[in-house]
């Protein structure tokens, strides 16, 4: 990807409008959910970017922790974790009271729904 970027980006296009199609109308339809429940506020006008800002930010917390010998230190990696799904969560608009219900309830130990793999 750091590549495509760097060249002339099609690759990364590609990858991105793949993931957009994917991801982006399940995403929209629970940032839309959860405004309408009052689980969250509207952030601007494209929900798809705040799924976007969200791996960007992600990516890049990722990418300072990949060398041997990390290039940020960002301490306890529990702490990290937290810290990072509290920033996310509230940039795209969800208040205290559901970023609290989901972080800091017990997961279920049923598997769940199942989801199909598909290839970019």
């Amino acid at each position: 990807m750091t590549t495509s970027h760097l060249d002339d980006g099609e690759f990364a296009r590609l990858l991105y409008a793949k993931i957009g199609d994917l991801i982006g109308p399940v995403f929209t339809a629970s940032i839309e959910s959860a405004v309408t429940t009052g689980d969250a506020l509207r952030i601007g006008s494209e929900p798809l970017n705040l799924f976007w800002f969200a791996h960007h930010t992600v990516l890049m917390a990722a990418l300072a922790r990949l060398p041997a010998i990390p290039c940020l230190s960002y301490g306890n990696a529990a702490d990290l974790e937290r810290q990072l799904c509290e920033f996310i969560l509230r940039g795209i608009g969800l208040n205290e009271a559901a970023i609290a219900s989901h972080l800091d309830r017990e997961l279920s130990p049923e598997t769940g729904q199942s989801v199909a793999a598909e290839s970019a």
